[in-house]
């Protein structure tokens, strides 16, 4: 009885080793999540400041509303509307709760370049059928999935170096 009671002992003390051990990893996951989603939001009140035309609207509805009268960027406007602005910022903030923060700034810097590459190259393409007039869409979508792909590589390449370091430790 003594030795299965010690058993139980010490699986009760893993288990709250492993708390304490995750419990620790989310608050200290927390700050780069919250700067990730920092990033987003800047963008997003930039955007709403130079593209979007606050006299049409109250505030709030000027903040929040997906595609307000006035719409200046097309890029910004159809990231709003089709929701991919929100997703976007999903994809990057999530994985950094669980440790991933490579990821998260990698897409989030990847965001932000191809927004931009978007604006300046997606206007008016030479060559363009009637009524496709602006691939600032798939040169954002473009630049954000190989970024994310940056991303999952730069966390791989992370893991292997760490993994290295810790057996030439053992």
């Amino acid at each position: 009885m003594a030795i299965n009671e010690k058993i139980k002992a010490c699986g009760k003390i893993e288990k709250e080793k492993k708390s304490v051990s995750q419990k620790c990893a989310l608050k200290r996951n927390i700050l780069p999540a919250l700067l990730v989603a920092a990033g987003y939001v800047i963008i997003y009140l930039i955007g709403r400041v130079v593209w979007c035309d606050l006299s049409q609207s109250g505030f709030i509805g000027w903040l929040f509303t997906a595609m307000p009268s006035g719409e200046h960027s097309y890029l910004y406007g159809w990231l709003l509307s089709s929701h991919l602005f929100w997703c976007a910022m999903a994809i990057s903030v999530i994985p950094v709760l669980f440790g991933k923060s490579k990821f998260s700034y990698i897409t989030l810097l990847g965001f932000v370049i191809g927004i931009a590459a978007g604006m300046i190259f997606g206007p008016n393409p030479q060559g363009a059928a009637m009524g496709q007039g602006h691939y600032g869409w798939a040169i954002w979508g473009i630049v954000y999935l190989v970024s994310t792909a940056a991303g999952i590589a730069a966390e791989m390449c992370c893991r292997k170096l760490h993994g290295k370091t810790t057996d030439k430790n053992s």
